[in-house]
């Protein structure tokens, strides 16, 4: 339903964030890389400035898949574009970086 906006739009996100954030709360989402853009400009129409913004990406010479971004109510305007996190190396193993963020010595049995 998330993913999809099945059960609420970018917008009434905006909006319900804003309304429940106190001034300098940040706010944390994870989107898919095609609404960038839409995110962006609906997040600052509702005083959430982008502060961080990292593109996830499946694999080396792969498009973003996923971006994550960090917002702040009434913050100063300013934003920080992280390295990209890759998924994926260019063997198809996980990357060390992806399997730090899960403490992960070794991929999970599927």
């Amino acid at each position: 339903m998330a993913r999809h906006g099945t059960a609420c739009s970018l917008a009434d996100v905006a909006a319900a964030a804003s309304h429940l954030l106190k001034p300098r709360g940040r706010f944390y989402l994870v989107m898919r890389a095609n609404r960038t853009a839409e995110a962006l400009s609906l997040f600052r129409q509702k005083a959430l400035e982008p502060k961080r913004i990292r593109f996830i990406h499946p694999g080396p010479g792969k498009e973003a898949s996923t971006f994550l971004l960090a917002a702040m109510k009434q913050g100063r305007g300013g934003v920080v574009i992280d390295p990209p996190l890759f998924i994926t190396d260019e063997h198809g193993e996980y990357t060390p970086e992806l399997l730090s963020a899960y403490r992960l010595e070794s991929p999970p049995c599927l």
